[in-house]
């Protein structure tokens, strides 16, 4: 794949993409204090059949050196790597954190987006969470401060993953940066997504997948929630956890793959 980067006033942001001719992009969105190695196990079966992109989203690892982080920045930046490419609409795929991202660009952008498949997301839209949920999320990153670098990397490895594949990908993303650097993304991650109030109202298909083992706060919860209020399927994704694509990535390349040929994403 080829490694590109965006400049904008707030920083610089590296992607990377294979093309393939006439046929529709899929871009991979990671999820927080991971990069775009996450999505390792999805792209030799992606790049067979559509353009792809994968990215380091802003404070992550190569667009590390970022200013002013907001979901809003995020999709705008996303929004520059695609007409960078020339490339009018995509398919966007959303673990954690990304998923907000993609919400947020297709609250903005709805024509841009011809599908969303949420991996482990939750809604964007703080009228499904609790005044104890928004208060808790926002004192994650001091709490992770209290850690010493390689108990954090471990817990947050462990807690993210069901399967020894799983655990030693996110392992292998949080080694490259520092215990000040994860806390700064957790800190402008949680600061910030709760910005908006009412839930993005999609205009194209959507999918929703959860390990059947997630464990990272109540995300299973929300997901159900998402679920029951948009009428959106909801697939539980079997021995896996929070980086469901990671632990089964087989799987989920199925489940994604034929939801895009029912929609006729080909």
């Amino acid at each position: 794949m080829e490694r590109k980067v965006t400049q904008s006033m707030r920083g610089k942001t590296v992607y990377w993409i294979h093309r393939e001719q006439d046929k529709p992009c899929v871009v991979f969105v990671h999820g927080l204090t991971a990069n775009h190695r996450l999505f390792d196990g999805q792209l030799e079966y992606f790049k067979q059949r559509y353009t792809v992109i994968v990215w380091d989203v802003p404070l992550h690892g190569f667009s590390v050196c970022y200013r002013n982080f907001t979901y809003e920045n995020c999709a705008e930046e996303l929004r520059l790597l695609l007409d960078l490419e020339e490339i009018e609409q995509a398919v966007l795929v959303g673990q954690s954190l990304g998923g907000y991202i993609c919400q947020e660009f297709a609250a903005r952008y709805p024509k841009r987006v011809l599908a969303f498949v949420g991996i482990g997301a939750a809604p964007f839209g703080h009228c499904f969470y609790t005044g104890s949920d928004r208060f808790w999320l926002k004192q994650v990153a001091p709490l992770c401060s209290l850690f010493p670098k390689k108990l954090l990397q471990e817990s947050i490895a462990r807690g993210a993953t069901a399967t020894p594949q799983g655990y030693d990908n996110m392992r292998m993303m949080l080694t490259i940066s520092s215990k000040e650097q994860i806390c700064q993304q957790i800190e402008a991650a949680y600061k910030d997504v709760f910005t908006r109030q009412q839930p993005v109202q999609f205009q194209c298909p959507v999918l929703l997948l959860d390990g059947d083992k997630d464990r990272i706060g109540k995300v299973a919860y929300y997901n159900q929630l998402w679920a029951q209020h948009s009428g959106y399927p909801l697939q539980l994704v079997a021995n896996a956890g929070h980086n469901a694509n990671a632990d089964q990535p087989q799987q989920v390349n199925r489940y994604i793959g034929a939801f895009l040929e029912r929609q006729g994403i080909v």
